[in-house]
Parts: structure tokens; C-alpha cells; sequence
């Protein structure tokens, strides 16, 4: 049987870094690494961690290369200055940003968090 945690019993849809709950909660639902990065972000209201996968480097660079070819760099800077999400198309042609946002580790984690 599922355990129901007291957030989501007493305050359903209140983030768990939020919730007057968090030193119950999180001791049932977060393993170490978790625990870290949920501390981060309840103290911080941001965290750093490491991100889940050693080709990141080469990804954020496809990543780059991508909007280079489409757009150029000043142009980029000029349609961000200006509408800041005019950048949207791109990030759909690049299999290396569909990898990165939709990476199972992060998603999981800002589900839990």
C-alpha cells in the first residue's frame, strides 16, 4: 500500500520544498541526492546540482551549433532582447535540447519537489 504523505494529504498541489510538512515528508519519499537538492531549494529558493549525464557538455554544444545555423548570434540576441520567446522554434529541431528537458531523472525530480 502507497503511503499518502501529509502535503499531498493536508495540501494537495503545495509543492513539497514548500510545504509546513517538508522534514516529515521528505524523509519518506527522498533519497540522499534528493534530500540535498530539496534543502537547496526549500533555504534557497534555487539549487545546483549536477546534471544527470556525462554527454552534457557535447549536448549544451549541439545545442549551440543548432541555433547558430538557424538564427546567428547577434541575430539571437536581438529577437530575445525583443520578444525573448521568438527561440521556441528552435529547441523543437534539436534532438540534443528534447534530451536535455526531457531527461527521466529531472522530470522525476521536479515532480517530487
Amino acid at each position: 500500500m502507497k503511503k499518502i504523505l501529509k502535503t499531498q494529504k493536508y495540501l494537495p498541489g503545495v509543492p513539497l520544498v514548500d510545504s509546513p510538512f517538508f522534514e516529515h515528508d521528505a524523509r519518506e519519499l527522498l533519497d540522499n541526492y534528493q534530500l540535498k537538492i530539496a534543502l537547496e531549494l526549500r533555504e534557497k529558493g534555487y539549487a545546483v546540482f549536477d546534471f544527470p549525464d556525462l554527454e552534457l557538455d557535447k549536448k549544451i554544444d549541439s545545442i549551440k551549433e543548432n541555433i547558430e545555423q538557424h538564427l546567428g548570434w547577434k541575430k539571437l540576441i536581438a529577437i530575445f532582447c525583443a520578444e525573448r520567446l521568438k527561440l521556441i522554434f528552435v529547441k523543437y529541431q534539436n534532438s540534443s535540447y528534447q534530451y536535455i528537458t526531457h531527461n527521466m531523472r529531472i522530470i522525476k525530480l521536479r515532480m517530487i519537489l
